[in-house]
């Protein structure tokens, strides 16, 4: 009897040191992994903000646009190349075309013509969702 619980012991104590050890070496694999995943960017979940949403023609102000480039789990992604396409009535005047460290980019827009416009925006390439809409009057 006394012989088995001592193997009884001896055994929780392996087992437990093994799963201690293993428990160890998972925290710090999934720890990398999980570092290099977070830089893929989301179209899904980039943005891109305007202000003033309509702007009189006349008073020859611009237009801020904001892009965030985001990542899946909506952290700012610094250093990538943004993009606002081009239109004929519309000059897009680069500002900050590579994001910050938090994702940002900023751009300003003066328009030619009065009408409303849909500009598709890209950050690294990639088309994202958020579209530039505004309103010259």
């Amino acid at each position: 009897m006394k012989y088995i619980f001592a193997f009884f012991i001896v055994v929780f104590i392996v087992l437990t040191c093994v799963g201690g050890g293993y428990w160890v070496f998972q925290s710090k694999y999934f720890v990398q992994n999980t570092r290099a995943s977070q830089v893929a960017l989301s179209p899904e979940s980039s943005v891109a903000f305007v202000s003033p949403s309509s702007l009189p023609l006349a008073s020859k102000g611009r237009i801020q646009v904001t892009i965030f480039c985001l990542d899946t789990r909506g952290l700012g992604i610094p250093s990538l190349q943004t993009k606002i396409a081009p239109h004929v009535d519309a000059l897009v005047l680069e500002e900050e075309s590579i994001t910050d460290e938090k994702g940002k980019a900023t751009y300003f827009i003066q328009g030619s013509r009065v009408g409303s416009y849909d500009l598709d925006v890209y950050c690294q390439g990639q088309k994202i969702e958020s579209k530039v809409s505004f309103s010259l009057l």
